[in-house]
């Protein structure tokens, strides 16, 4: 089931930003990553960042990823982060919680969103346990 999902997410990723072969790798290695990542923390919540071109220099995937871990934390969630280099411009940012994902969306939608993703692990977890 998780290599299902894991393949569905990578392949519409590919197919609406068209992936290079080695981004495409790269994507599906941190998707697969993100996905264990629940299971393995029994409902921790990764946060998948797709970082493209043209990002501000003082932004970097890191700096990204740990302010969403750091307030994931915050709110008492197990949090981790992942990315991957990617062709386009800008990044996405996405949750991955069990098998399932809300986003990807740009970080400030994301961060928007971050009481949801709480909500979904919390019941994901009741699910999945």
């Amino acid at each position: 089931m998780v290599f299902f999902g894991i393949f569905c997410s990578a392949h519409s990723i590919a197919a609406e930003r068209q992936l290079n072969k080695t981004d495409l790798v790269a994507s599906i290695e941190a998707t697969k990553k993100a996905f264990n990542y629940f299971f393995e923390t029994n409902g921790g919540i990764a946060i998948l960042i797709a970082f493209g071109k043209g990002n501000a220099e003082n932004v970097t995937p890191d700096g990204i990823g740990e302010q969403f871990v750091t307030e994931l934390n915050r709110r008492g969630k197990p949090a981790k982060y992942f990315y991957y280099d990617a062709d386009w411009q800008g990044m996405t940012v996405e949750y991955v919680i069990g098998y399932s994902t809300l986003g990807p969306w740009g970080a400030d939608k994301a961060a928007m969103n971050i009481s949801k993703a709480v909500e979904m692990a919390e019941a994901a977890k009741k699910v999945h346990n």
